[in-house]
């Protein structure tokens, strides 16, 4: 078992603990099903599975979208003297043909004069 499909399983009650929805097809299927596919197939990850990795992780996650509000994962990490960064993602809905995916987002640098 992945790290990140053991995080869902101990973290289940942070999501949906008994079903899933298959956005491919329109079924429901068992969240066991849905953790298989996730670790086992191509199918990919979405939101469950960032925020079971940001408890992996033990870090903040911040996810940008061009049409949906910023969304906050794992706020319980950013304590202490010196919290690390959060991680970024943006969310892509229908870029590059690859439909719905998340991908990672460095912030800029200043250009230098």
């Amino acid at each position: 078992m992945t790290t990140t499909t053991g995080a869902r399983h101990a973290h289940a009650h942070d999501t949906p603990s008994c079903v899933a929805c298959d956005s491919t097809c329109g079924l429901t299927r068992s969240f066991e099903r849905y953790c298989a596919d996730i670790e086992h197939t191509a199918v990919w990850g979405g939101q469950p599975e960032l925020l079971a990795l940001s408890h992996v992780l033990r870090r903040r996650i911040t996810v940008f979208s061009a049409h949906l509000p910023t969304l906050e994962m794992g706020e319980e990490y950013g304590g202490g003297a010196a919290p690390p960064p959060p991680l970024r993602v943006a969310y892509q809905r229908h870029a590059f043909g690859l439909g719905e995916h998340y991908n990672s987002v460095a912030l800029a640098q200043a250009a230098q004069e």
